[in-house]
């Protein structure tokens, strides 16, 4: 049975990103997220690495795969706040998230550290802003259905370790032996549903529909594998163009989801091939810093399933915070952004540490 269900979410995996790209105007992102992409401080524990493919468009409505999101919208919130805003983007993610403890060598439950955990997982996602153009509020709700304790955070490991090994004459970090201890091994399903705000309460202009400056605070909450509140905000500095939006997933700035869905003017006045390659242009630098009030949080305490590691809820810190620095380019349908985050101690025992990775995304806009 662990199979058949780990065989048909492998299958959704695969099958979703190509209903999506199908037909029309998608963005596609991979983002990598490593202690290895910050050497100074690649302690390959805590959130020891995550991948995620992001898919946005107006392809993604059209395909269906955020309807059973905007009906749970629906449900939440009422009309009169879900009509407030104009424009709508959809975007849908796949994504693996590992977390590990210290000592990877010791193959016997590790009580006094965080336990292992992995999460294989498909979040669809709908923003909606205030304006088609120039958008300056923003609501977006995130719905992610997943899989905990499966083993392929376990073998993806275990072979970058045995290649770096490899690679540096036998030096480097061990295998992980712990795996058999993750939460929820075998298998278990999970979700969560998360709504976040967030509006450009300032901004200096630049041409072109173009920003200098933006200052950008929001919260949000969430409710499921994580339950939490947030709040936090963001600064941009260069040369930003403020007709794109964050997704505020994985990576928060460089998945940009136009706002808009009628592209007849387009047709009737197209743009020229300089036009389109130069107007999307972006270079900019950011930070971001925002803390949590963490309720639960299922890498830690497990969920219903029996797991041989957890922490008590006595011993999870309920106030985390995190940051996150780094810069961002694009221009026509290419983007690149690497940043820094570092996240404090998210629980209370002798190994209690802030942890520090790096993350690499890389986004190209199609056309079908």
């Amino acid at each position: 049975m662990k199979q058949v269900l780990a065989s048909l979410f492998l299958a959704m995996l695969i099958c979703a990103p190509v209903a999506v790209l199908a037909t029309g105007d998608s963005r596609l992102t991979l983002i990598i997220d490593q202690d290895l992409f910050y050497p100074s401080y690649n302690e390959d524990r805590n959130y020891t690495m995550g991948v995620a493919a992001h898919w946005t468009g107006m392809s993604i409505e059209q395909s269906g795969i955020t309807d059973p999101l905007k009906g749970l919208d629906s449900v939440l919130f009422c009309e009169s706040i879900l009509d407030a805003f104009s424009g709508v983007a959809h975007g849908v993610t796949v994504a693996s998230t590992t977390f590990t403890p210290e000592n990877l060598a010791n193959p016997e439950p590790i009580y006094n550290d965080r336990p292992y955990a992995s999460l294989l997982s498909v979040a669809t996602l709908v923003r909606r802003t205030d304006s088609i153009i120039n958008p300056t509020k923003s609501l977006t709700t995130e719905l992610t259905v997943g899989l905990l304790g499966l083993r392929i955070s376990e073998d993806v490991q275990t072979w970058i370790h045995s290649s770096l090994r490899a690679a540096n004459n036998g030096r480097g970090r061990p295998d992980p032996e712990g795996w058999p201890h993750q939460i929820s091994d075998g298998g278990e399903p999970t979700m969560m549903y998360r709504v976040a705000y967030d509006t450009r309460c300032f901004h200096l202009k630049a041409a072109d529909n173009h920003d200098w400056v933006q200052l950008i605070p929001g919260g949000e909450l969430a409710f499921g594998y994580y339950t939490y509140v947030k709040a936090g905000g963001m600064l941009r500095v260069g040369y930003i163009n403020r007709n794109y939006v964050s997704s505020g997933t994985l990576s928060d700035v460089v998945v940009p989801m136009k706002i808009g869905a009628n592209k007849s003017a387009e047709r009737k006045n197209p743009r020229s091939a300089r036009d389109r390659w130069f107007e999307p242009f972006e270079l900019f630098v950011f930070g971001k810093a925002s803390g949590y009030a963490m309720a639960y949080n299922v890498m830690l305490q497990g969920q219903f399933r029996d797991s041989d590691v957890t922490v008590d809820s006595e011993d999870i810190e309920r106030l985390v915070s995190e940051t996150q620095v780094g810069g961002m380019a694009r221009m026509g349908n290419f983007g690149l952004q690497y940043s820094v985050y570092g996240r404090s101690s998210e629980f209370d025992s002798d190994l209690s540490r802030s942890h520090y990775w790096g993350s690499i995304a890389l986004s190209y806009s199609m056309r079908f």
